[in-house]
């Protein structure tokens, strides 16, 4: 024998010989408009159509999905390979640095023996003024060495200066395309919380009757928020045994 419930009356699947059993839809009121058995599985049919187009549709949107992802990750990776070449770009400028500062202290040392070597010579009097000449000539040489010594570190602070800005920029456009979407009016499934602009609109229908509760006639599964499954637990409501809610944002 058939069970019935309240709501929907239900019969046995149809066997040769037995009359086709009409379903009324009734909302807690009698003389409900009467639809057959065919015409509610159609209803059923067409509503998983409708889901099997918005499960399509949330596909499309995780390869999209996808490749913003791994745009991030080449952009992360890149900015990593900047990170890189800046921390080996500041190493060599603060060894360039320390040469330089090396070079220095010797010139400041040669200085300070040429100027040791002029009183010297001023105190022998032997060819001060030939001495005088060449010891100049040196000094000019070593200045000149200073200023193109000091031009290089001006290059390399300059360099370090590009590089610190570049990374800036580039982090800049990984934040951008993480924030953009494309224009236009659509829905995407939802996965929790909506992305700024989008609206959450969910729906369900809950109790759907099926004929058995196994997962041959109900295959539970969540796509994001939204969800097929079981009413209650698996065959707690006899022939009331189906749920379904889709939960979108919206733009």
């Amino acid at each position: 024998a058939c069970s019935r419930s309240s709501g929907i009356n239900a019969e046995c699947p149809l066997r040769p010989g037995v009359m086709v059993v009409m379903v009324t839809l009734a909302a807690g009121k009698k003389g409900g408009s009467a639809v057959s058995v065919e015409e509610l599985r159609d209803l059923l049919m067409e509503s998983i159509k409708n889901t099997i187009s918005l499960t399509a549709l949330a596909e499309q949107q995780t390869h999209k999905m996808e490749k913003v992802m791994n745009s991030l990750e080449l952009a992360e990776k890149t900015i990593q390979q900047m990170k890189e070449k800046l921390a080996a770009s500041e190493e060599k400028f603060a060894e360039e640095v320390e040469m330089l500062n090396e070079e220095q202290g010797e010139i400041q040392a040669s200085l300070e023996m040429i100027g040791g070597k002029v009183e010297e010579l001023e105190g022998k009097g032997t060819d001060l003024s030939s001495n005088l000449q060449n010891l100049t000539q040196k000094v000019e040489a070593l200045e000149t060495a200073t200023e193109k010594i000091g031009g290089q570190v001006v290059e390399l602070e300059s360099a370090g200066t590009d590089l610190s800005s570049n990374m800036q920029n580039l982090e800049t456009k990984v934040e951008s395309v993480g924030k953009t979407w494309s224009a236009g009016s659509y829905c995407i499934m939802a996965n929790g919380d909506c992305p700024v602009g989008f609206t959450r609109i969910e729906g369900h229908i809950k109790a759907l009757s099926t004929y058995s509760a196994d997962s041959n006639y109900i295959k539970q599964a969540h796509f994001g928020s939204s969800y097929i499954g079981c009413h209650g637990h698996c065959g707690q409501h006899p022939h009331w045994f189906a749920d379904i809610g889709i939960v979108t944002c919206c733009k």
